[in-house]
C-alpha cells in the first residue's frame, strides 16, 4: 500500500453515526446505511452527490468500542437534516492511501496501521481524534484511508 502526505484545512462532516464494536459493527453498519440512504433522498444537502465519508473516533473510555459516522462534507451555512450530527475535523497533515473496493476496510486499516505507516517512519499524530475513509465515487472502484500523522522520533 502506497501513501501520500496531504495537508488539509479544517472541515465539517454531517451525517449519522452509531456507537459500535468489532463484534457488532456489521449489524450496526447495516442499520446506519439504511438511515443514511433514507436521509440522502429526503434532504437537499445530501442530494446530487455520490461521495461520502466514513468517520471513526474512539469511545470516551477508549475501550474496544468506537463511533462510526457516514456523511458528507458540508459548509457551515447549510441547514442540517433532522437528527444529523456534525463533526469538525481539525487541520492536519494526513497520510492517505488509495485502496481497491475489493479490500475490506478492516483489512485495509490493519495493513495501513501495522505495516504501511511503520515502514514509512510515520505514526498517528499525538492527540488525533478522527480517522476517516473517503469514498470519492460512492461505492465505486476504490476508497481512501486518511489519518493525521507525524514523523516518528527516535
Amino acid at each position: 500500500m502506497k501513501i501520500k502526505l496531504q495537508k488539509r484545512d479544517a472541515f465539517l462532516i454531517c451525517g449519522y453515526y452509531v456507537r459500535t464494536g468489532l463484534e457488532t459493527c456489521g449489524r450496526d453498519f447495516e442499520k446506519l446505511w439504511e438511515e443514511y440512504h433514507f436521509s440522502r433522498k429526503n434532504n437537499s444537502i445530501f442530494k446530487n452527490r455520490d461521495d461520502f465519508y466514513g468517520l471513526m473516533w474512539k469511545t470516551e473510555d477508549h475501550g474496544s468500542g468506537f463511533f462510526y459516522l457516514i456523511g458528507m462534507e458540508i459548509n457551515a451555512t447549510e441547514k442540517l437534516p433532522p437528527n444529523a450530527a456534525v463533526r469538525q475535523i481539525p487541520p492536519a497533515e494526513y497520510a492517505v492511501a488509495s485502496v481497491s473496493a475489493s479490500v475490506s476496510a478492516t483489512d485495509a486499516w490493519t495493513d495501513f496501521y501495522y505495516k504501511t505507516l511503520p515502514e514509512t517512519g510515520l505514526i498517528p499524530a499525538a492527540g488525533h481524534v478522527y480517522d476517516f475513509e473517503y469514498y470519492p465515487d460512492g461505492n465505486g472502484q476504490s476508497y481512501e484511508l486518511w489519518t493525521p500523522v507525524q514523523k516518528r522520533t527516535v
